[in-house]
């Protein structure tokens, strides 16, 4: 689940970010489920990459790219992949740069290129793609949805951005010391393609206000589906069947148009599109801040 520094109790010395927004499980995932393939892939700056990758029940069906939280790894995917498998959908699954057996560090950068190779690899496979991101995944789907023809987008337990959720959690002199961005809100108001979007109403990690806001944003294409009594962590286990009963009418029942990217966006290549965002790294306006003791 994803959590966010906030400031010492003398709020003198920010925490550091880092170890707060990633927590990832290093380490092997063990073996994937039946079924499913343990394959590599190879993000745009050759960071090597596990995933798993459940083919489609019937040549010709649609796949879903699933982006994971900040925290674990492949192992927590188990219960994702059979719920693709009983939908008959294809299913791609893949570990974060830093995470499992994943090279590399994470980061906010390094997890959009890590994001778009994973896409690459499932529209070799299929031709109608879908994205699926829990949590901080959510961020890093609505990021790819942007840049790749998407036939629909679900966030679950997402936030509109890193630095509005600090605010809201620990109020505005944290949310200063925040420097990622993650902005979910600002990308999905420029798609054009159909959003589901679940939110629990006991979410203490990631709060209902801002899952309300990302629909509120985008009423005209998003439908929001208010889980009464669930957490961050228990959204489907509340939800039971219905869970699946919505996925398979957003997937399966939805519009049959395959959705371009947002009219207004051009199609950029990803080196291009994290170049400004690359460059405010190096010139410190989105400076990483020193490794410390996380106290959460």
């Amino acid at each position: 689940m994803l959590l966010i520094l906030f400031l010492a109790p003398a709020m003198a010395q920010p925490l550091t970010e880092e170890s707060v927004l990633y927590q990832p499980h290093r380490g092997s995932p063990g073996d994937p489920p039946p079924g499913v393939r343990e394959i590599w892939l190879k993000a745009s700056d050759g960071t090597q990459l596990q995933a798993w990758w459940l083919a489609p029940a019937k040549q010709g069906v649609s796949s879903v790219v699933y982006f994971h939280g900040n925290g674990g790894n492949l192992n927590s995917c188990r219960s994702t992949v059979e719920i693709y498998r009983q939908l008959g959908l294809g299913l791609l699954a893949f570990d974060y740069r830093g995470y499992g057996l994943s090279g590399g560090t994470p980061g906010e950068a390094g997890l959009y290129l890590d994001g778009l190779a994973a896409y690459d690899f499932c529209r070799q496979k299929s031709g109608r793609i879908y994205l699926h991101g829990y949590s901080l995944g959510g961020a890093v789907a609505s990021l790819v949805a942007t840049q790749r023809q998407t036939a629909g987008l679900v966030l679950e337990s997402t936030f509109t951005d890193v630095r509005s959720l600090a605010s809201l959690r620990f109020g505005m002199l944290a949310a200063l010391q925040v420097k990622s961005e993650f902005n979910t809100l600002d990308r999905i108001k420029a798609l054009r393609c159909p959003i589901l979007i679940f939110h629990g109403t006991l979410d203490t990690t990631i709060p209902v206000e801002l899952g309300k806001k990302l629909h509120q944003e985008t009423r005209n294409s998003s439908q929001f589906c208010l889980v009464e009594g669930a957490g961050h962590g228990n959204l489907r286990h509340r939800l039971g069947p219905t869970y699946l009963d919505k996925l398979r009418k957003f997937f399966c029942d939805g519009p049959t148009s395959y959705t371009q990217y947002p009219k207004t966006t051009p199609t950029i290549q990803a080196d291009k599109l994290l170049s400004s965002f690359l460059k405010k790294l190096s010139t410190g306006r989105v400076a990483r801040q020193p490794r410390g003791q996380a106290a959460l």
